[in-house]
């Protein structure tokens, strides 16, 4: 039989134990029927038998110098002790099974009938006329070898058709349980794209009524009251509540998920969609070389250009913003640079940055978290440029951080 598969695992010790004591036996009687000094042919034909075999029982898997050797090694042996007794034709009730289990059958057949043969020629050579009897049984047993081992060598290939189903089925019960996993993710995005809608349009509905009342309120006295001032609070403390709740939401779903097609298309989607509001001027430049970036790496990516662009419209008063993704050795690279007013960092508050989304150190923890690093340079009246870097592979964590800028 032959196994070319990695999970073949060969015989078990009752087999081995099997061949031990047949050829044990064997080799005894040889001997005593040899003497001295063809018992010496006795021994070393033995022990080129046990050490072809046992090479052959060590092997993991099988290939073709498995099945030579196991044959050569057969042969070679017998021949040795035929040369020197008759009593070689004992080795076949040890060697026969062994090239039947070991060896396809178009190789097995013709191995055991060479060996019949060579146990048939020492009968011959050594006994003459008088081996007549023992030649019958050889022919017999030679006939009811072909029909055993015929039939062992079915129930193997059929064992082996068994035990390629069992890790066929494996393998689709795998593909089966990746299947309702990503189901079930699936699931979770509809309950969460539900509870954008039950709580952050609630949030909204109730922020214009504010709105509203406040609006109201000034019309009717002509003027704006202190009063006034705290409906315009709340008014802001639910729109920042608000997109809280919807960045947070939609931070943990569309992005992670994003197909490697879109990727380009989503940066170049988040430029317009400021630029169009602020009428900031704007060049996009997204080279990826063939590279494939990790699905974190770009929801990664994706969430700093927007909050880097939101930061750019909200407070850099700038005229122009450029906008660079490319893949640089093992990392992708994340550009945002623009002629804004630029600030000093380190005067920035975090407190101030409550209203900003996720801020500079959300933005770091964010990168951070997917293995990458966030650097800023920027000075008053110079401008403002991000970069954020992060493996191409990424698969760290990309879940929102909450920091200010």
């Amino acid at each position: 039989m032959t196994v070319d598969d990695p999970d073949w695992e060969g015989t078990g010790p009752g087999w081995h134990a099997y061949f031990g004591l047949t050829l044990g036996v064997a080799v005894l009687l040889a001997v005593a029927a040899a003497g001295w000094p063809g018992a010496v042919l006795v021994v070393l034909g033995t022990v080129v038998i046990v050490v072809g075999h046992f090479t052959n029982a060590r092997g993991k898997g099988r290939s073709a110098h498995h099945d030579l050797l196991l044959i050569g090694s057969s042969l070679l042996g017998s021949t040795v002790v035929a040369a020197a007794t008759p009593a070689a034709a004992l080795f076949l009730p040890a060697l026969v099974p062994q090239l039947f289990w070991f060896l396809p059958l178009p190789r097995a057949l013709p191995s055991v009938a060479a060996l019949f043969a060579l146990c048939a020629g020492a009968l011959l050579a050594h006994q003459e006329g008088s081996g007549q009897p023992a030649l019958v049984a050889l022919g017999i047993g030679f006939v009811f070898s072909v029909v055993a081992g015929t039939w062992i060598s079915q129930i193997v290939a059929l064992s082996e058709s068994r035990a390629r189903a069992l890790r066929h089925l494996a393998a689709t019960q795998a593909d089966l349980a990746e299947a309702s996993r990503q189901q079930g993710a699936a699931a979770e995005r509809a309950r969460m794209a539900q509870d954008v809608h039950d709580g952050v349009m609630q949030r909204l509905t109730v922020t214009r009524m504010l709105l509203e009342a406040a609006r109201q309120r000034q019309i009717d006295t002509g003027a704006v009251a202190v009063a006034d001032d705290s409906h315009t609070t709340m008014a802001y403390e639910q729109v920042v509540s608000a997109l809280g709740d919807l960045r947070d939401l939609l931070a943990r779903t569309a992005e992670d998920n994003l197909e490697e097609a879109d990727f380009e298309r989503s940066v170049r989607t988040a430029v317009q969609a400021v630029t169009t509001a602020t009428g900031l001027r704007s060049q996009v430049a997204v080279e990826l070389d063939g590279f494939c970036p990790s699905p974190v790496a770009r929801g990664v990516i994706l969430r700093v250009l927007r909050e880097a662009l939101s930061n750019t419209a909200a407070h850099a008063r700038a005229g122009r913003v450029e906008v660079g993704v490319r893949a640089d050795g093992e990392m992708l690279l994340l550009e945002v640079t623009d002629d804004g007013a630029g600030f000093d960092p380190d005067a920035v508050a975090p407190s101030r940055g409550a209203g900003h989304g996720f801020g500079l150190g959300g933005m770091r923890a964010r990168v951070r978290g997917a293995g990458g690093v966030l650097l800023l340079d920027t000075e008053p009246g110079r401008g403002t440029t991000v970069s954020a870097m992060v493996p191409l592979e990424a698969i760290g964590p990309a879940a929102p951080a909450e920091a200010g800028r």
